[in-house]
């Protein structure tokens, strides 16, 4: 992902997103996901990095 692009996701605070993007995108490319099937990846892996981090804090 280059810097333009790895901005929006940052300030947007989807920290998950940015860093599963490179991983999640060769795995789209892999298995011919759709558009929807990669923004599904990265929105579930935004939803558990945040679970993760809030499960995390409370330790």
């Amino acid at each position: 992902m280059n810097d333009a692009m790895l901005s929006h996701p940052e300030d947007l605070k989807l920290s998950g997103m940015v860093k599963n993007f490179d991983i999640r995108n060769e795995e789209a490319i892999k298995s011919n996901l759709s558009y929807i099937e990669f923004f599904e990846l990265l929105l579930r892996n935004e939803v558990l990095s945040r679970w993760n981090n809030g499960n995390i804090k409370r330790i």
